[in-house]
């Protein structure tokens, strides 16, 4: 088993330096990829000064607090950017066949097709202005900056990074039974903005739907809640049941969509 997991981080090592060779050929691009999303980082946080500038504390979240929150979803933003492109190839490679050449080679299919290309442009934006935030509202809450509290958000952001590609990849599996899944897809991705802001700015009805029906907001909500010391011994508890439960259901659908696939032989 470990040996295993070695081989496949190997295999995103080597996925990451090949795609990183190839964007770089190309650097007016990837630089004016990097400046475009900057761009629209610039927007979007322009919901952040309003923050500051009211001062309103919301459900006793200080807006310092709230900082912690909006940096992690930034974070995660850039992360699920990293990988996104894979999940929007998969739905052509099973419409047009070509996922034959993926499902011959000595290697998971599944690990191959989500992990093959890996951005660096659109992400590197986000991830560097996720952790300025999360810096700035760290310091500014008093969190201690020690390495129990480093490990644990470190160990939140790996979860979360398996919560999100498993959370995002089931609507693209879809794709094995449908002809197209662009639109429950681009609603899919819509939810994600809900987490730009902590989820008890939302009703109770909102919260539980969204932590235990469709979990999106444990991805960037659980990490300040368990730095903040106010996590639910239930929360923390599915917390670190969901990935393992979405991921489950992402490789009985794979499983079951390749027995139905027609590839492009056939």
């Amino acid at each position: 088993m470990i040996n295993l997991l070695k081989r496949y981080l190997v295999l995103i090592f080597m996925f990451a330096r090949n795609s990183l060779a190839g964007q770089l050929e190309y650097r007016v691009n990837f630089i004016m990829g990097v400046l475009v999303e900057a761009g629209f980082l610039v927007v979007k946080l322009t919901y952040v000064v309003l923050i500051y500038k009211t001062g309103v504390n919301i459900n006793g979240m200080s807006p310092d607090y709230m900082l912690v929150f909006i940096g992690t979803y930034t974070i995660m933003t850039g992360i699920y950017m990293s990988f996104y492109t894979n999940f929007w190839n998969l739905t052509n490679y099973i419409r047009e066949g070509t996922l034959d050449l993926y499902l011959t080679k000595p290697v998971s299919g599944l690990f191959l097709v989500t992990f093959r290309y890996i951005d660096f442009a659109t992400p590197f934006p986000a991830i560097t202005a996720g952790f300025i935030m999360l810096g700035i509202g760290w310091h500014r809450c008093g969190f201690s900056v020690n390495f129990t509290n480093i490990g644990i958000f470190t160990g939140c952001l790996t979860v979360g990074t398996v919560l999100t590609y498993s959370l995002f990849l089931i609507p693209r599996l879809l794709g094995f039974w449908t002809m197209s899944t662009t639109g429950i897809a681009q609603i899919s991705d819509a939810i994600w903005d809900f987490n730009n802001m902590p989820m008890k700015i939302y009703n109770k009805i909102i919260q539980e739907i969204g932590c235990f029906i469709f979990p999106i907001f444990l991805i960037t909500n659980v990490p300040g809640l368990i730095i903040g010391g106010c996590i639910s011994k239930t929360l923390l508890i599915w917390y670190f049941m969901a990935p393992v439960i979405t991921l489950s259901i992402c490789v009985i659908m794979w499983r079951a969509g390749i027995k139905r696939y027609s590839s492009a032989s056939s």
